[in-house]
């Protein structure tokens, strides 16, 4: 429990509430909901990055100053009122960190000073950028891989300019201006506007002799180049030794002026200057473009060539050396300071993966946080658990932010008896040659091998140099050549099962559960590469292991331990972009299994299963977060509920596909003999509109913007996908099929008896899919550890990917609601208004609140279910001081209820079946916190019970609080 006498002592949350700033949800907006949320039962509010962003970021991750608030969702007195009417309500803060990268914009002060000065910028050691790469070109540059076209040709096409601002030159590209170098200027600075005008013309393909001045007060970028003021743009989703001739010396600044290149008569009447006479040549601004510290290249060039360390392969965000001490420092400044105001109460840190040294930065959280005053910071962490993973238990954090929950509860309502019936349906549908038939493990292992192949591959191939000059240094390793050991390293990684391990440089071996990620690695990698010299495999794995660290001198030692950090850096994206953000979007068994941090090879689980882990959780992680939706999830936790639902029904949802694949036969195209979309991606679509299909769509306005909504989705998803189209390589004919076979099976007119027989369908399933949703909403909030609730998802949550799940929130809807149900001592009605989701979450965590203590810290005990209905059942008790509480769901509705659109309710459905109650608790009766029913705990055979018939006589979940 909180104790507020103590400041030192960390504030626990009860429950947390996700919130997305940005432009369009600002400071002032979520003052106005505070009070709401108090209401509602939340006691945290979990707040997306507050820091100054890129000018135009809708989510906050590229973050471009750490010490400011991002002016698009406040300034620093909105933040103070709103810190002071959270304060006023008794709630606390929980801000999300970004500590692994930046936005690499120029708006990053930080970044900018690093491309004007390079290595010699006091930043430039903040950010992880390879200044001596094998590629010379780029040695003490930063490869800037933002232009819309080949270089030659941006240059030629007069695209690229130098302006002056403020008395500084910059190489202007439409709407980007990059600082040029001082020291580097071919010129004295200009002493008036006519000389400044005049060395900006030769510069810029004008002869200077006739360049006419035009506005002499104000020369800017637009006076030189009118048009467009952004470049063609790189696809985005929504990251050696010498040097080439220089045409300059610093010890020659002003070199006699080059010939120059006939320009276009209209601009240089735009910008009031003369027609050139002669040839137009960008040959001095090409010389000076390259004495910078920077290489300004095609977008193309990025994977194979960035010298930088991104967030996954995102170039727009660049990786900070978050190990360095004034890099921590500088980053974290304004946070102990708001913790130490009190302005925050708590951080979740944003993908630790990506720090060469998580429990380093952890630590110093603590160590920061403690010379505040403040012991054991509640920090709770985005790691990916893969599988049976477990959280290192060596951190000083209070658990994850809630992906293992989202899975393991996800899971419990997938009818695992279902499996093999339900990939037989999928490979039919999908046919012969579609992943249907892969194993997934294989896809998984495929597509991870594609993106060192290419997204990733610049990554790739410094790692492999890394692994070279150690190898070099060996006589076990002298002989490998570059190509064997690129290829090697390629294998370990497509097949390694977990994100990444945890060594440290100051690591004597791997803990027991790395070293067994490692073997396991090796293994399957030995079997799938198609090297013949295995002796490879076991050099690698003896460097990954740090067994060779000791047979070798002191400098060679140094960079084995570099290259397995590195290593482990670029383990976690491989995976992310792999599995997450291309085999969630192929592998279509079920969609509701691809979520991340899950894994769609395992359909379903025991009830039993979900008990071990809560039992873990309640002994290791108490205060983790439980979440069921995040602003990362592939769709909504309700859209979820629905689609386990066919789980139920195979035999069903194979009637509905034969009609469906028959009725939209002709909406598709053909595409070099085949259709577009593919079976697959047309699978994925059904069960997706199964999931998100309004229950309102015979609304022509609702039914417009939902038919919208779910072209965007599937167009994103066949890019994801990259079997069709990417993000990269757009295959502009496939895409526009895509688009356009959604929206012809969702138009509204007599012909479409698609649509007709979806809103039939969908309605059924919703009816099994709400109930689903109250049961995981129960076990979310009274599980062991802290529940979230994502913005918005209080209702029923039948979002897509992002950014359709950061829509706008109606909270005057859900004010109102919970008024209602506040003046209300019954239920609502389980319907398609979501007010029955509300209900359970304010009345659960109304209750949660009166035994705080008892959740928090109690006794976890999974109850006995006996009866035929048995396996339609979790339930479990939390016991604390002799006080004890039950909690109970249904589980597999459709299948329990004979797929009969009833509540699980009453002795009818559930006949003798009963839950078997602890010998240590002593008979009583229990009062039903959300229907106000009273329960007497029956003897039989002299054990205590429950009958399910009483325990959910009117409503499909309890909460039972012992009387």
């Amino acid at each position: 429990m909180n104790q507020p006498n103590d400041p030192a002592r960390p504030r626990i949350p009860r429950a947390t509430y996700r919130l997305q700033f940005n432009r369009d949800f600002t400071f002032a907006q979520a003052t106005e909901i505070l009070e709401y949320l108090r209401d509602l039962g939340v006691t945290d509010v979990y707040a997306s990055p507050l820091f100054q962003a890129g000018p135009d970021s809708t989510h906050g991750y590229d973050i471009c100053c750490f010490g400011k608030i991002n002016p698009n969702i406040g300034s620093e007195e909105t933040f103070e009122r709103f810190t002071a009417q959270r304060e006023k309500l008794g709630l606390g803060l929980l801000l999300d960190m970004v500590p692994n990268h930046m936005g690499a914009a120029l708006s990053n002060g930080w970044w900018l000073d690093v491309l004007e000065h390079g290595p010699e910028s006091r930043y430039g050691s903040f950010f992880d950028i390879d200044w001596n790469p094998d590629h010379p070109a780029l040695k003490n540059k930063v490869l800037l891989p933002v232009l819309g076209d080949h270089y030659d040709k941006v240059l030629e096409r007069g695209e690229l300019k130098l302006v002056s601002e403020n008395g500084k030159f910059f190489i202007s590209y439409f709407d980007k201006k990059f600082p040029v170098a001082a020291k580097t200027l071919p010129f004295s600075p200009p002493q008036n506007a006519i000389e400044l005008e005049r060395v900006l013309a030769e510069f810029n393909g004008v002869s200077a002799d006739q360049a006419q001045p035009s506005n002499r007060s104000n020369v800017k970028m637009s006076a030189i180049i009118p048009g467009r003021s952004n470049p063609p743009s790189p696809p985005s989703e929504a990251g050696g030794e010498g040097r080439g001739e220089e045409a300059f010396s610093s010890k020659s600044p002003h070199p006699a002026p080059l010939p120059t290149l006939r320009c276009g008569e209209r601009e240089l009447h735009d910008a009031g200057l003369s027609p050139c006479a002669g040839a137009h040549s960008f040959d001095r601004l090409h010389a000076l473009i390259q004495q910078q510290h920077y290489r300004l290249a095609f977008w193309r060039v990025a994977s194979e060539e960035i010298n930088y360390r991104r967030f996954f392969d995102v170039t727009e965000l660049v990786s900070l050396r978050m190990d360095l001490p004034d890099v921590f420092a500088a980053s974290h400044e304004k946070i102990f300071a708001w913790l130490k105001s009190k302005a925050i109460t708590g951080l979740r840190i944003d993908h630790p993966d990506g720090l060469l040294d998580p429990k380093q930065y952890f630590e110093r959280l603590q160590t920061g946080a403690a010379e505040i005053g403040i012991r054991k910071l509640y920090v709770v962490v985005e790691k990916i658990l893969s599988g049976d993973e477990p959280l290192p238990d060596d951190w000083p954090v209070r658990g994850t932010t809630g992906y293992d929950f989202l899975n393991r509860v996800n899971s419990l309502f997938v009818d695992s008896n279902n499996a093999q019936p339900l990939t037989e349906i999928y490979q039919k549908f999908a046919g012969a040659d579609s992943p249907a038939t892969e194993p997934f493990s294989d896809l998984v292992q495929q597509n991870k091998r594609r993106i060192l192949e290419t997204s990733l591959i610049s990554e790739l191939d410094s790692l492999t140099h890394r692994l070279q000059n150690v190898a070099a240094k060996t006589s076990a390793g002298i002989d490998f050549t570059f190509n064997q050991l690129k290829a090697a390293l390629k294998e370990i990684i497509a097949a390694f099962p977990v994100y990444r391990t945890y060594l440290t440089r100051e690591s004597a071996h791997p803990s027991a559960q790395d070293s067994a990620m490692i073997r396991q690695a090796i293994d399957l990698a030995k079997t799938s590469a198609p090297i013949s010299d295995s002796s490879i495999f076991e050099f690698i794995e003896s460097l990954l292991s740090l067994k060779l660290i000791l047979e070798l001198d002191l400098e060679t030692a140094d960079r084995a331990r570099e290259f397995v950090l590195r290593f482990q850096q670029l383990t976690g994206p491989v995976m992310a972009k792999g599995l997450e953000d291309t085999t969630f979007y192929n592998f279509n068994r079920l969609i509701s299994l691809n979520e991340v941090g899950g894994d769609p090879d395992r359909f379903g689980a025991s009830v039993q299963a979900f008990h071990e882990a809560n039992l873990n959780t309640a002994k290791h992680w108490p205060h983790t977060l439980l979440a069921t939706a995040t602003h990362d999830t592939k769709r909504g936790e309700d859209a979820r509920a629905r689609i386990n639902v066919l789980s139920e029904i195979p035999e069903e949802w194979d009637r509905a596909l034969t009609r469906w694949r028959q009725w939209n036969a002709d909406k598709n195209v053909q595409l070099n003999g085949k259709p577009a979309p593919t079976a697959n991606d047309e699978y994925l679509l059904y069960q997706s509109l199964v999931g998100a299909l309004p229950e309102n769509a015979d609304d022509l306005e609702t039914l417009a913007a939902f038919r919208q909504r779910a072209s965007a989705f599937l167009l994103k998803a066949a890019k994801e996908a990259k079997a069709n189209t990417s993000w990269t390589e757009p295959n502009a004919d496939y895409e526009t099929a895509v688009q356009e076979f959604t929206e012809r099976v969702l138009t509204d007119n007599s012909n479409n008896l698609f649509l007709n027989d979806l809103k039939k369908f969908v309605r059924r399933i919703a009816f099994f899919g709400r109930i689903n949703s109250l049961a995981q909403t129960v076990l979310k909030i009274t599980s062991p550890g802290v529940p979230d609730f994502y913005q918005g998802t209080e209702l029923w949550d039948f979002s897509f990917v992002d950014p359709d799940n950061r829509r706008p929130v109606d909270y005057n809807l859900r004010r109102r609601f919970l008024d209602e149900i506040k003046k209300s001592n019954s239920a609502p009605q389980l319907d398609a208004s979501g007010k029955a989701k509300l209900f359970v979450i304010h009345r659960a965590l109304e209750f949660r609140s009166r035994f705080r203590e008892l959740f928090e810290s109690g006794d976890y005990i999974s109850l006995s279910v006996r009866g035929a209905r048995a396996n339609h059942v979790c339930s479990f008790g939390r016991s604390l001081g002799g006080k004890s509480v039950i909690l109970i769901v249904p589980r597999l509705v459709c299948g329990l209820v004979r797929g009969e659109e009833v509540l699980p309710c009453g002795e009818k459905i559930w006949n003798d079946t009963t839950i078997e109650l602890p010998t240590s608790w002593p008979a009583a009766k229990f009062h039903n916190v959300l229907t106000g029913e009273e329960l007497r705990v029956e003897k039989r055979d002299g054990v205590q019970i429950l009958p399910l018939g009483e325990a959910l006589k009117t409503f499909p979940v309890a909460c039972l609080s012992a009387s």
